[in-house]
């Protein structure tokens, strides 16, 4: 009787340690994942900057930046401009 209860022990031990072995990489990935998705949720949404006023000859019109990663600023040195005389679509979030 008690090698029977020791028997059983023994396999699930080993079928405990099978499916912590498998299924460890996938629930830390879920884990992850889901950590990710509720700080996307809660992270505070960045405001759009208002437009700044630009000149070429005697143009004045006014523009937005909708570029970059957050984590580097442009300088003058880092923009070149370009006038193209069409309508573009503009992204959801900068319309009005």
């Amino acid at each position: 009787m008690t090698s029977e209860i020791i028997l059983g022990y023994l396999v699930s031990g080993f079928v405990g340690v099978v499916i912590g072995v498998l299924f460890d990489e996938p629930l830390r990935s879920a884990k992850q994942r889901f950590i990710r998705w509720v700080r996307s949720i809660f992270r505070k949404k960045e405001e759009i900057p208002s437009p700044v006023e630009f000149e070429l000859g005697s143009l004045k019109t006014s523009f937005i930046v909708v570029d970059g990663n957050g984590k580097f600023e442009y300088t003058p040195e880092t923009l070149i401009c370009r006038f193209e005389d069409r309508m573009i679509e503009l992204p959801p979030e900068i319309k009005h």
